[in-house]
């Protein structure tokens, strides 16, 4: 069941990122999507909407990164930006036809 555990040290504290169900890995994968952009994929994926320097704590990823890999699945149409009173929030998207 279990196929991507990102598991990440703080100190003396182990963070337990994300699960994926095998056939939702497997897609993600097939995807071609690095290390970075999955971590702030499945970030994205719980958080559903989320400012930027949330998602960076939630992915583990450096806030720098971050943003590097947000404009990459962006390129990719998997997330969408949208304006939040002065912030800038991002939104994960689901492509409809991953599967056709």
């Amino acid at each position: 069941m279990l196929i991507i555990n990102h598991i990440v040290a703080k100190g003396n504290m182990t963070i337990n990122v994300s699960f994926l169900e095998e056939k939702d890995a497997e897609l993600l994968r097939s995807l071609g999507l690095s290390e970075g952009e999955l971590a702030v994929y499945l970030a994205l994926l719980e958080l559903g909407q989320a400012h930027i320097q949330d998602i960076s704590r939630k992915s583990c990823v450096t806030r720098a990164s971050t943003y590097n890999h947000l404009a990459a699945l962006k390129e990719r149409q998997l997330v969408s930006e949208t304006k939040k009173g002065s912030g800038t929030c991002m939104r994960r998207r689901i492509p409809r036809n991953f599967c056709n």
